[in-house]
Parts: C-alpha cells; sequence; structure tokens
C-alpha cells in the first residue's frame, strides 16, 4: 500500500518524531510510504518531501496576525503540495499537524474530497474542529456556538486581530462537508470526546489512537548523561521536556516558582525543548540542556532522572 504522511515538521518536535514512527513502522511491514512535512529542518532522505516555502510561511504568518486567516493563504506552498500528492498517487493520506503556516487547510481538505482520496486526520490538539485556536482550553464557544463573538481571539493570534472566528469556523465545516473517505483519530478519549462535539466533524467517524512511542525507549540505557553535569551522588534529578518553554500553555513560566521551593535542597532541574529558548531563570538548581539530542539520548535523561513533571495548562496526550 501506498501510504503519505503529511505534517508541519519531520523528525523533530513530538509530532514529528511521532510521523518518523510511523513511517518507519509502516516501512518494517513492506508499505511504500512517503511524507510531505512543511517547515524548518530540509530532510535528505528519500521520500520526504518539504512542501511549504519558508519565506511564503513567513509573509503569511505576519499578515495572519491582522487578517486572523491562520490556515489559509500559502497559495504556492499548497499548490506545490497538490502536485506532489497528485505525483505520488497515495492509497491513503495520514494528515497531523498542518498548521504552522505551510499549507492552506482548507484548500487541502476540499482537494483530497474532491479527488476521493481515502483521508485519516489524526487530531493532537483543537485547531482542526475549532478551525481557530491550538488549545481551546477551559472555552466552550466551539461547541454549538461555532466560535461567535471568541474572547480569546487576542489571546492566541496577537492583539491586532480581528475577530473572525466565526467566519473561519464555518470555512473549515464548509470543507469537510460531503467527505465521504474521511476518518477521524485522535490521541486520547478526552479529545475524542471533544472533536466528536464539533460540528466540523458531524458524522465522521471518529475513534481514538494512542499515541505511539520511540523504540529507543523500550532499551536500557548504558550511558548516564548526569555523570558531565558532576552533581552530588544524593542530588535528585528532575527532567523537564517540553516542545516550547516560552510558549504560556506549555507552563514552563512554573519552572522558576517551582524550583524556588528546593531552594538550598539537593534538587536540580533539567529543561530539555525541542524550540531552543534564551529565556533566562534565575534560579542556578536549573539547567536548560542545550546540545540536540537523539532518541535514544533523550531517552537516557528520562531513565536516569529521579522525577519528570509535566507543567502545561492542558495536554491531549502528553509525550512525556
Amino acid at each position: 500500500m501506498k501510504i503519505l504522511l503529511i505534517n508541519v515538521t519531520y523528525g523533530k518536535g513530538s509530532t514529528g518524531k511521532i510521523v518518523e514512527s510511523l513511517r518507519n513502522q509502516y516501512i518494517s511491514q513492506g508499505h511504500d510510504v512517503r511524507v510531505i512535512y512543511g517547515r524548518h529542518t530540509n530532510s535528505n532522505s528519500q521520500g520526504i518531501i518539504k512542501g511549504g516555502f519558508e519565506l511564503e510561511s513567513k509573509i503569511h504568518h505576519f499578515f495572519s496576525k491582522f487578517t486572523e486567516n491562520l490556515y489559509g493563504g500559502m497559495f504556492f506552498s499548497t499548490l506545490r503540495i497538490k502536485h506532489l500528492i497528485k505525483k505520488i498517487n497515495p492509497d491513503f493520506v495520514h494528515i497531523h499537524c498542518i498548521n504552522g503556516f505551510f499549507v492552506n487547510i482548507y484548500s487541502l481538505i476540499k482537494f483530497l474530497k474532491k479527488n476521493h482520496i481515502r483521508t485519516v486526520v489524526t487530531n493532537h490538539s483543537d485547531f482542526m474542529f475549532t478551525s481557530n485556536c491550538g488549545y481551546a482550553l477551559d472555552c466552550e464557544n466551539w461547541n454549538g456556538n461555532e466560535c461567535r463573538n471568541c474572547k480569546r481571539v487576542k489571546t492566541f493570534n496577537g492583539k491586532f486581530s480581528l475577530n473572525r472566528t466565526h467566519h473561519f469556523y464555518k470555512k473549515m465545516e464548509k470543507a469537510f462537508k460531503g467527505f465521504d473517505e474521511l476518518s477521524i483519530t485522535n490521541v486520547s478519549p478526552w479529545l475524542t470526546e471533544r472533536s466528536s462535539k464539533s460540528s466540523i466533524f458531524k458524522g465522521v467517524p471518529n475513534c481514538t489512537v494512542m499515541n505511539p512511542v520511540s523504540n529507543a525507549f523500550f532499551n536500557k540505557p548504558t550511558i548516564n548523561p548526569y555523570d558531565k553535569y558532576n552533581l552530588d551522588k544524593d542530588t535528585k534529578k528532575v527532567v523537564y521536556v517540553t516542545s516550547n518553554f516560552e510558549e504560556k500553555e506549555k507552563g514552563g513560566y512554573w519552572l522558576e516558582p517551582l524550583a524556588n521551593k528546593f531552594k538550598n535542597q539537593k534538587v536540580k532541574f533539567f529543561v530539555i525543548s525541542s524550540i531552543k529558548s534564551d529565556f533566562k531563570v534565575d534560579n542556578n538548581d536549573v539547567i536548560f540542556v542545550q546540545e540536540k539530542l537523539t532518541q535514544e539520548e533523550l531517552a537516557s535523561y528520562y531513565y536516569f532522572a529521579d522525577s519528570t513533571i509535566v507543567l502545561s495548562e492542558r495536554e491531549t496526550f502528553s509525550m512525556v
């Protein structure tokens, strides 16, 4: 079977690593697997293609702060991605996180629907069934009220954003309407319940498929990464892994007051983030791991730690 995976990143960040794991698993089962990704790292591997143009992404991102058109635009990148799909001619397409300003989601969904391409959409966050924010948190305005008069738009899209949330909700709903070859999977029962409530996915099969875990986490590491920090043998090691330390919803701002509660105690906090941060924490017990880690090295940080913490306001299904 020829399978096409589409995601904003590949091999980087939580969903990028999930897509990489899925690709490897599908290949091991004898499938012909291709990947289209949108942003950042250029991959040289065969069958892994960057579909987005970085300059167009940056321009669209800038204008979206005013227009609130988070998931539209991207004319040239979307045209390229459609051309790639036609060329690959997959038996089915598996879509993951396609936010991040690399494709016109409405146009892509309409294209897949028009061409009767079997498609699976996996929700890792809220944006596909709200057509607006990635984290609805406690807000239920998308459920039944279809994001009318959104009170959060300036929080998730900036202070200059227009309030057009209902318009984009209806735009997403129209894109998915009548897509008979579509199935929705979600990475937790909680997210399946939320996704099923949205009229965007009304009548579409919704189910839960838990995130895969890299094989690196099933092997016992042999090298203790904390040895290089010359810690006292009684020092407790707490590891905090996050996709973005500075993103409010991920809760990085809680780390400093938490670490302050353990001052003068033998506790060190290690921060590992896929997006490198220049953020400074005024506590010497907080250590930012600067080097880029392989899956095996990341697994060793987990294995030899005394504790792991999650600080997010909400998580759909945390990889931690």
